[in-house]
């Protein structure tokens, strides 16, 4: 199918939640290279090259000084520093693949 769906794990031996927890780990580890990337980036901004709030679940683009990749965005926090909150940061944690996986 369009979005390539692995059978389901079952084997009858497979009855405590740490051994099937354990088993899915291995399954889902098979996606191949992957890493949680973080960045910190304003939440606004006068010119139209930051994107206004990131939320967990879109995915994003990248542009590194090394390569653009795309990943999906798992956590955002908030923070605000100086008088007034002058300055609004949010960290995105982000999902990346790596080429080369499985």
């Amino acid at each position: 199918d369009v979005y390539n769906r692995q059978p389901d794990v079952m084997e009858d031996w497979m009855t405590g939640t740490e051994v099937a927890r354990s088993r899915g780990i291995c399954e889902l580890s098979k996606g191949g290279n992957q890493a949680i990337e973080t960045r910190r980036i304003p939440l606004f901004q006068k010119d139209d090259g930051v994107p206004g709030l990131v939320q967990p679940g879109m995915l994003v683009e990248v542009r590194d000084e090394q390569a653009t990749w795309r990943g999906l965005c798992l956590a955002t926090d908030i923070s605000a520093e100086g008088v007034g909150a002058s300055r609004v940061w949010q960290t995105l944690r982000i999902e990346r693949h790596y080429p080369g996986g499985s």
